[in-house]
């Protein structure tokens, strides 16, 4: 994504996957954001949200989720989700990000029931 672009995300795997594996999961997560724009567009027919619908707000929404129900799947495909909010803000990995904070969470509990 280069920066005279107006692309804000794109996805995509880091190595070669299986294309049943990676159909499904590329299926989940557009899913998810069909599920996620139409429940915004509802609360805001509803008068229960204001403002503009971000398409970067709601991939975010999207990667915790998949993420959290298909973490396997995703590490084993390497499927990345990159995003800039900006047109000049850095590009960055929604689903790195997801991994990194679940990880320490998972180390949060572990050290827990250590105790």
């Amino acid at each position: 994504m280069s920066q005279d672009t107006q692309l804000t995300w794109v996805a995509g795997y880091e190595k070669p996957a299986d294309w049943g594996d990676s159909t499904m999961l590329d299926g989940l997560f557009m899913m998810e954001y069909a599920k996620f724009q139409m429940d915004k567009q509802d609360l805001m027919s509803k008068g229960k949200l204001r403002g503009q619908i971000r398409t970067v707000d709601i991939i975010g929404d999207v990667c915790a989720v998949i993420m959290d129900r298909h973490r396997g799947l995703v590490k084993e495909l390497g499927f990345n989700v990159f995003l800039r909010r900006t047109a000049i803000s850095p590009i960055f990995n929604l689903m790195e990000e997801e991994k990194e904070r679940e990880d320490e969470e998972e180390e949060e509990e572990e050290e827990f029931e250590e105790v």
